[in-house]
Protein backbone atom coordinates (compact mmCIF):
# COMPACT_ATOMS: atom_id res chain seq x y z
CA UNK A 1 0.00 0.00 0.00
CA UNK A 2 1.54 3.22 -0.95
CA UNK A 3 0.15 6.76 0.61
CA UNK A 4 2.35 10.01 1.00
CA UNK A 5 1.20 10.56 4.66
CA UNK A 6 2.21 8.34 6.91
CA UNK A 7 -1.22 8.23 9.26
CA UNK A 8 -3.13 7.52 5.94
CA UNK A 9 -1.16 4.37 6.19
CA UNK A 10 -1.20 3.66 9.63
CA UNK A 11 -5.27 3.98 9.46
CA UNK A 12 -5.50 1.38 6.52
CA UNK A 13 -3.33 -0.88 8.39
CA UNK A 14 -5.57 -1.00 11.51
CA UNK A 15 -8.54 -1.22 9.62
CA UNK A 16 -10.40 -4.82 10.66
CA UNK A 17 -10.85 -5.90 7.40
CA UNK A 18 -7.27 -6.41 6.84
CA UNK A 19 -6.25 -8.37 10.09
CA UNK A 20 -6.88 -11.56 8.20
CA UNK A 21 -4.09 -10.77 5.46
CA UNK A 22 -2.11 -8.25 8.08
CA UNK A 23 1.36 -10.88 7.44
CA UNK A 24 0.99 -10.27 3.75
CA UNK A 25 0.51 -6.22 3.30
CA UNK A 26 3.20 -3.84 3.47
CA UNK A 27 3.26 -0.34 3.21
CA UNK A 28 5.57 2.68 1.18
CA UNK A 29 5.12 5.91 2.42
CA UNK A 30 5.99 8.01 -0.80
CA UNK A 31 4.44 9.40 -3.98
CA UNK A 32 3.25 6.65 -6.53
CA UNK A 33 5.19 8.70 -8.88
CA UNK A 34 8.28 7.79 -7.65
CA UNK A 35 8.42 4.76 -5.81
CA UNK A 36 11.85 4.80 -3.62
CA UNK A 37 13.29 1.51 -2.78
CA UNK A 38 11.44 -0.86 -5.28
CA UNK A 39 13.37 -2.27 -7.64
CA UNK A 40 12.69 -2.19 -11.49
CA UNK A 41 10.60 -4.85 -13.02
CA UNK A 42 10.26 -6.32 -9.23
CA UNK A 43 6.00 -5.54 -9.48
CA UNK A 44 3.18 -7.60 -10.83
CA UNK A 45 0.24 -5.79 -10.05
CA UNK A 46 -0.64 -1.76 -9.34
CA UNK A 47 -4.49 -0.39 -8.38
CA UNK A 48 -4.66 3.03 -8.17
CA UNK A 49 -8.32 3.73 -7.48
CA UNK A 50 -9.67 7.16 -7.94
CA UNK A 51 -5.92 8.51 -7.46
CA UNK A 52 -4.78 10.10 -10.83
CA UNK A 53 -7.70 13.62 -10.56
CA UNK A 54 -5.93 14.41 -7.55
CA UNK A 55 -2.23 14.26 -8.70
CA UNK A 56 -0.78 17.60 -10.77
CA UNK A 57 -2.97 18.40 -13.64
CA UNK A 58 -2.57 21.78 -16.10
CA UNK A 59 -4.78 23.20 -18.40
CA UNK A 60 -3.83 23.79 -21.75
CA UNK A 61 -5.36 25.46 -24.93
CA UNK A 62 -3.85 27.01 -28.40
CA UNK A 63 -4.19 30.81 -29.07
CA UNK A 64 -3.11 31.36 -32.26
CA UNK A 65 0.48 29.98 -32.67
CA UNK A 66 1.03 29.38 -29.01
CA UNK A 67 0.22 26.87 -26.49
CA UNK A 68 -1.12 29.12 -23.13
CA UNK A 69 -2.10 27.61 -19.44
CA UNK A 70 -4.69 28.38 -17.81
CA UNK A 71 -4.19 30.23 -14.35
CA UNK A 72 -6.58 30.79 -11.05
CA UNK A 73 -5.59 33.51 -8.50
CA UNK A 74 -7.68 34.42 -5.44
CA UNK A 75 -8.25 37.96 -5.17
CA UNK A 76 -11.56 39.99 -2.71
CA UNK A 77 -14.79 41.75 -3.63
CA UNK A 78 -14.61 45.08 -3.82
CA UNK A 79 -16.75 45.43 -0.90
CA UNK A 80 -13.94 43.81 1.47
CA UNK A 81 -11.24 45.11 -0.41
CA UNK A 82 -12.51 48.82 0.74
CA UNK A 83 -12.43 47.53 4.06
CA UNK A 84 -8.87 46.36 4.40
CA UNK A 85 -7.02 49.54 4.76
CA UNK A 86 -3.30 48.39 4.25
CA UNK A 87 -3.58 46.61 0.95
CA UNK A 88 -0.19 45.52 0.22
CA UNK A 89 0.61 44.68 3.90
CA UNK A 90 -2.42 42.42 3.48
CA UNK A 91 -0.74 41.19 0.12
CA UNK A 92 2.44 39.85 1.90
CA UNK A 93 1.11 38.41 5.19
CA UNK A 94 -1.49 36.22 2.17
CA UNK A 95 1.70 35.29 -0.08
CA UNK A 96 3.88 34.88 3.38
CA UNK A 97 1.03 32.07 4.68
CA UNK A 98 1.76 34.35 8.41
CA UNK A 99 -1.43 33.39 10.00
CA UNK A 100 -1.09 35.60 12.63
CA UNK A 101 -0.88 38.77 10.65
CA UNK A 102 -3.64 37.59 8.75
CA UNK A 103 -5.83 37.49 11.87
CA UNK A 104 -5.58 41.27 12.27
CA UNK A 105 -7.58 41.52 9.17
CA UNK A 106 -11.16 41.59 8.25
CA UNK A 107 -12.60 37.93 7.64
CA UNK A 108 -11.97 37.42 4.18
CA UNK A 109 -12.53 33.30 3.50
CA UNK A 110 -15.96 33.91 2.15
CA UNK A 111 -14.87 36.99 0.13
CA UNK A 112 -12.70 35.29 -2.34
CA UNK A 113 -12.95 35.80 -5.71
CA UNK A 114 -10.84 33.36 -8.34
CA UNK A 115 -9.89 35.07 -11.32
CA UNK A 116 -8.81 33.66 -14.58
CA UNK A 117 -5.67 34.42 -16.33
CA UNK A 118 -3.41 32.96 -19.57
CA UNK A 119 0.22 32.55 -19.87
CA UNK A 120 2.35 31.14 -22.39
CA UNK A 121 3.38 27.33 -21.31
CA UNK A 122 6.93 27.10 -19.65
CA UNK A 123 7.68 23.90 -21.89
CA UNK A 124 10.64 23.15 -19.15
CA UNK A 125 8.11 22.41 -16.97
CA UNK A 126 6.17 20.52 -19.45
CA UNK A 127 7.32 17.01 -19.82
CA UNK A 128 6.16 15.12 -23.14
CA UNK A 129 6.04 18.27 -25.24
CA UNK A 130 6.02 16.62 -28.29
CA UNK A 131 3.29 14.29 -28.08
CA UNK A 132 1.11 17.41 -26.04
CA UNK A 133 1.74 19.48 -29.03
CA UNK A 134 0.55 16.90 -31.86
CA UNK A 135 -2.67 16.15 -29.18
CA UNK A 136 -3.35 19.52 -29.05
CA UNK A 137 -3.59 19.66 -33.16
CA UNK A 138 -7.01 17.72 -33.02
CA UNK A 139 -8.70 20.46 -30.42
CA UNK A 140 -9.66 23.62 -31.37
CA UNK A 141 -8.61 27.10 -30.66
CA UNK A 142 -9.07 28.32 -27.27
CA UNK A 143 -10.70 24.93 -26.19
CA UNK A 144 -9.08 23.84 -22.69
CA UNK A 145 -7.45 20.12 -22.30
CA UNK A 146 -6.68 18.53 -19.14
CA UNK A 147 -2.50 17.46 -19.26
CA UNK A 148 -2.44 15.07 -15.90
CA UNK A 149 1.69 15.55 -15.49
CA UNK A 150 0.64 13.20 -12.81
CA UNK A 151 -0.51 10.43 -14.16
CA UNK A 152 1.99 11.19 -16.69
CA UNK A 153 4.49 10.34 -14.05
CA UNK A 154 2.89 7.60 -12.73
CA UNK A 155 2.69 5.74 -15.89
CA UNK A 156 6.39 6.18 -16.22
CA UNK A 157 6.81 4.82 -12.49
CA UNK A 158 4.48 2.01 -13.30
CA UNK A 159 6.80 1.01 -16.66
CA UNK A 160 10.03 0.71 -14.53
CA UNK A 161 8.46 -1.35 -11.42
CA UNK A 162 6.43 -3.50 -13.39
CA UNK A 163 8.24 -7.05 -14.41
CA UNK A 164 8.27 -7.58 -17.85
CA UNK A 165 5.40 -10.53 -17.50
CA UNK A 166 3.33 -8.10 -14.98
CA UNK A 167 -0.36 -8.35 -15.26
CA UNK A 168 -0.19 -4.56 -15.45
CA UNK A 169 -1.28 -1.05 -14.07
CA UNK A 170 -5.34 -0.50 -13.40
CA UNK A 171 -6.25 2.84 -12.71
CA UNK A 172 -10.35 4.00 -12.10
CA UNK A 173 -11.18 7.02 -12.27
CA UNK A 174 -13.47 10.07 -14.05
CA UNK A 175 -12.56 11.00 -17.35
CA UNK A 176 -13.07 10.58 -21.17
CA UNK A 177 -10.98 9.24 -24.07
CA UNK A 178 -13.59 10.75 -26.73
CA UNK A 179 -12.07 13.74 -28.77
CA UNK A 180 -15.58 14.92 -29.44
CA UNK A 181 -16.22 15.16 -25.65
CA UNK A 182 -12.51 16.49 -25.26
CA UNK A 183 -12.97 19.67 -27.69
CA UNK A 184 -16.28 20.43 -25.98
CA UNK A 185 -15.19 23.90 -24.82
CA UNK A 186 -18.22 23.56 -22.65
CA UNK A 187 -17.15 20.32 -20.60
CA UNK A 188 -15.99 20.69 -16.54
CA UNK A 189 -12.19 20.24 -16.72
CA UNK A 190 -12.13 20.20 -12.89
CA UNK A 191 -14.24 20.56 -10.02
CA UNK A 192 -13.59 21.75 -6.13
CA UNK A 193 -14.37 19.02 -3.32
CA UNK A 194 -13.72 19.59 0.21
CA UNK A 195 -11.41 22.70 -0.88
CA UNK A 196 -9.61 20.59 -3.00
CA UNK A 197 -9.49 20.53 -6.94
CA UNK A 198 -10.18 17.41 -8.55
CA UNK A 199 -9.39 17.33 -12.50
CA UNK A 200 -11.22 15.47 -15.15
CA UNK A 201 -8.81 12.15 -16.83
CA UNK A 202 -8.10 12.90 -20.35
CA UNK A 203 -7.50 9.38 -21.10
CA UNK A 204 -7.05 9.76 -24.48
CA UNK A 205 -3.82 11.71 -24.06
CA UNK A 206 -2.52 9.44 -21.57
CA UNK A 207 -2.93 6.77 -24.01
CA UNK A 208 -0.81 8.56 -26.18
CA UNK A 209 2.18 9.32 -23.38
CA UNK A 210 1.55 5.43 -22.47
CA UNK A 211 2.90 4.39 -26.35
CA UNK A 212 5.07 7.35 -26.23
CA UNK A 213 6.83 5.31 -23.33
CA UNK A 214 6.69 1.81 -24.44
CA UNK A 215 3.62 0.84 -22.73
CA UNK A 216 1.89 -0.82 -25.96
CA UNK A 217 -0.93 -2.65 -24.39
CA UNK A 218 -3.46 -0.25 -23.07
CA UNK A 219 -6.89 -0.94 -22.55
CA UNK A 220 -9.64 1.94 -21.60
CA UNK A 221 -13.79 1.02 -20.66
CA UNK A 222 -16.53 2.23 -18.67
CA UNK A 223 -16.03 0.79 -15.25
CA UNK A 224 -19.42 -0.41 -15.31
CA UNK A 225 -18.59 -2.57 -18.60
CA UNK A 226 -15.12 -3.66 -16.54
CA UNK A 227 -17.66 -4.74 -13.72
CA UNK A 228 -20.15 -6.88 -15.44
CA UNK A 229 -17.85 -8.15 -17.43
CA UNK A 230 -15.58 -9.38 -14.66
CA UNK A 231 -18.17 -10.71 -13.35
CA UNK A 232 -19.80 -11.95 -16.55
CA UNK A 233 -23.08 -10.06 -16.51
CA UNK A 234 -24.90 -6.90 -16.97
CA UNK A 235 -24.47 -4.79 -13.18
CA UNK A 236 -25.62 -0.96 -12.26
CA UNK A 237 -24.68 1.09 -9.48
CA UNK A 238 -27.05 1.60 -6.50
CA UNK A 239 -26.58 5.37 -7.58
CA UNK A 240 -27.94 4.89 -11.27
CA UNK A 241 -30.71 2.71 -9.69
CA UNK A 242 -31.93 5.14 -7.19
CA UNK A 243 -31.84 7.88 -9.95
CA UNK A 244 -34.99 5.53 -11.57
CA UNK A 245 -37.19 6.11 -9.07
CA UNK A 246 -40.04 8.41 -10.20
CA UNK A 247 -39.56 10.67 -6.99
CA UNK A 248 -35.54 11.10 -7.33
CA UNK A 249 -34.62 14.30 -7.95
CA UNK A 250 -33.64 17.84 -6.51
CA UNK A 251 -37.39 18.14 -5.19
CA UNK A 252 -36.65 15.08 -2.53
CA UNK A 253 -35.38 16.52 0.82
CA UNK A 254 -32.27 15.34 2.19
CA UNK A 255 -34.26 13.40 4.66
CA UNK A 256 -36.82 11.49 1.86
CA UNK A 257 -33.63 10.91 0.11
CA UNK A 258 -32.34 8.84 3.01
CA UNK A 259 -35.45 7.08 3.08
CA UNK A 260 -35.10 5.86 -0.43
CA UNK A 261 -31.82 4.53 -0.42
CA UNK A 262 -32.25 2.89 2.53
CA UNK A 263 -35.76 1.38 2.01
CA UNK A 264 -33.77 0.51 -1.89
CA UNK A 265 -31.15 -1.36 0.27
CA UNK A 266 -33.33 -3.19 2.38
CA UNK A 267 -35.46 -4.29 -0.71
CA UNK A 268 -32.37 -5.45 -2.53
CA UNK A 269 -30.85 -6.97 0.36
CA UNK A 270 -33.33 -9.69 0.01
CA UNK A 271 -31.21 -11.19 -2.51
CA UNK A 272 -27.80 -9.59 -2.50
CA UNK A 273 -25.19 -11.74 -1.20
CA UNK A 274 -21.71 -9.68 -0.39
CA UNK A 275 -18.76 -12.09 0.24
CA UNK A 276 -17.31 -9.61 2.97
CA UNK A 277 -19.15 -9.07 6.13
CA UNK A 278 -19.25 -5.12 6.37
CA UNK A 279 -22.14 -3.15 8.29
CA UNK A 280 -23.28 0.12 6.43
CA UNK A 281 -22.19 3.27 7.72
CA UNK A 282 -25.69 5.35 6.82
CA UNK A 283 -25.44 8.29 9.42
CA UNK A 284 -29.29 10.41 9.38
CA UNK A 285 -29.67 13.83 8.79
CA UNK A 286 -30.33 16.59 11.53
CA UNK A 287 -32.25 17.99 9.83
CA UNK A 288 -35.46 15.00 10.24
CA UNK A 289 -39.41 14.51 11.86
CA UNK A 290 -38.71 12.13 14.61
CA UNK A 291 -40.86 9.77 13.60
CA UNK A 292 -38.99 9.09 10.86
CA UNK A 293 -35.83 9.01 12.53
CA UNK A 294 -37.56 6.17 14.35
CA UNK A 295 -38.53 4.07 11.66
CA UNK A 296 -35.23 4.80 9.58
CA UNK A 297 -32.86 4.21 12.53
CA UNK A 298 -35.10 0.46 12.62
CA UNK A 299 -34.39 -0.17 8.71
CA UNK A 300 -30.70 0.51 9.27
CA UNK A 301 -29.99 -1.63 12.27
CA UNK A 302 -32.40 -4.65 10.69
CA UNK A 303 -29.77 -4.26 7.58
CA UNK A 304 -27.82 -7.18 7.03
CA UNK A 305 -23.81 -7.43 7.47
CA UNK A 306 -23.22 -9.31 4.16
CA UNK A 307 -25.86 -6.94 2.07
CA UNK A 308 -24.93 -3.85 0.22
CA UNK A 309 -21.94 -2.49 1.58
CA UNK A 310 -22.34 1.17 0.08
CA UNK A 311 -24.24 3.38 -1.96
CA UNK A 312 -21.91 3.19 -4.45
CA UNK A 313 -21.80 -0.41 -4.73
CA UNK A 314 -22.25 -2.54 -8.02
CA UNK A 315 -25.74 -4.70 -8.48
CA UNK A 316 -26.19 -7.24 -11.31
CA UNK A 317 -29.04 -7.85 -13.12
CA UNK A 318 -29.81 -11.12 -11.11
CA UNK A 319 -29.87 -9.67 -7.99
CA UNK A 320 -32.13 -6.86 -9.77
CA UNK A 321 -34.48 -9.58 -10.75
CA UNK A 322 -34.49 -11.36 -7.57
CA UNK A 323 -35.45 -7.99 -5.59
CA UNK A 324 -37.92 -7.07 -7.93
CA UNK A 325 -41.44 -7.40 -6.67
CA UNK A 326 -39.96 -5.91 -2.91
CA UNK A 327 -38.61 -2.55 -5.44
CA UNK A 328 -41.87 -2.45 -7.03
CA UNK A 329 -43.35 -2.40 -3.68
CA UNK A 330 -41.89 1.19 -2.88
CA UNK A 331 -42.24 2.77 -6.27
CA UNK A 332 -39.62 1.09 -9.08
CA UNK A 333 -40.91 0.82 -12.58
CA UNK A 334 -38.84 -2.41 -14.18
CA UNK A 335 -39.35 -0.82 -18.01
CA UNK A 336 -37.11 1.88 -16.29
CA UNK A 337 -34.57 0.07 -14.43
CA UNK A 338 -33.59 -2.42 -17.83
CA UNK A 339 -33.55 1.45 -19.48
CA UNK A 340 -30.95 2.17 -16.78
CA UNK A 341 -29.29 -1.65 -17.36
CA UNK A 342 -28.65 -0.50 -21.26
CA UNK A 343 -27.76 3.09 -20.80
CA UNK A 344 -24.82 4.06 -22.71
CA UNK A 345 -21.73 5.60 -20.94
CA UNK A 346 -22.34 9.35 -19.97
CA UNK A 347 -20.08 11.36 -21.42
CA UNK A 348 -17.67 12.12 -18.81
CA UNK A 349 -17.68 8.58 -17.14
CA UNK A 350 -15.83 6.77 -14.63
CA UNK A 351 -13.25 4.73 -16.02
CA UNK A 352 -11.04 1.64 -16.21
CA UNK A 353 -7.56 2.11 -17.57
CA UNK A 354 -5.30 -1.11 -18.28
CA UNK A 355 -1.67 -1.51 -19.79
CA UNK A 356 0.95 -3.37 -19.49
Amino acid sequence: MVDWEQPVLDGALAHPGLSAHRDRVDSHCGSIEHLAGLAEGSVDRIFCNELWNDLPTKLLAKHGGDIEEEYIRPNLSEFLHAQIQDWSGFVRAFQEKDLQALKTFPPFLDELVWEKEYRKVEWKDVPYRKTIVEFLQAIDQEVLVPVNLGAFATLKEAKRVLAPDAIGLSVFDAGTGDMKVLNDPEKPCYGQFGGQYSFMINFALVEAVAKHLGLRQTTLEPQREFVGRSLNTNVVTLMDLLATHPSAGPKLQAWEQDRLVLKTIKALNGTFESAYHHRLEFPLGANMPPEERDTLGAILRSLKDNGVPDTVAYVTEEELAGAQKDLEAIGYDPDSIAMAMSAPPSPIEYCHFACR
